[in-house]
């Protein structure tokens, strides 16, 4: 289930990726207290749909399909 009722405190956050059922966010490691915020995104240079959790470990193992996989509707954009 994708369903949470959480109670936040001052300077808390509840963060969730874009790839709701395969992100390693707040589902998996809680509450972010904000002091851990240190600024803010201003520019997404590309958006991927992955297997691999690290990045580098995506492009070997998978090199052809990266480039398929790449939304790249949503690449290269600014973000509000």
């Amino acid at each position: 289930s994708d369903i949470y009722d959480v109670q936040l405190g001052e300077n808390e956050y509840w963060v969730m990726g874009d790839n709701r059922l395969g992100s390693f966010d707040s589902r998996g490691w809680g509450i972010l207290n904000g002091d851990l915020i240190h600024g803010r995104i201003k520019f997404r240079i590309f958006s991927l749909d992955r297997q691999e959790k690290w990045l580098p470990l995506e492009i070997l193992l998978h090199p052809i399909d990266f480039f398929r996989r790449c939304r790249w509707a949503r690449s290269l954009q600014f973000v509000s």
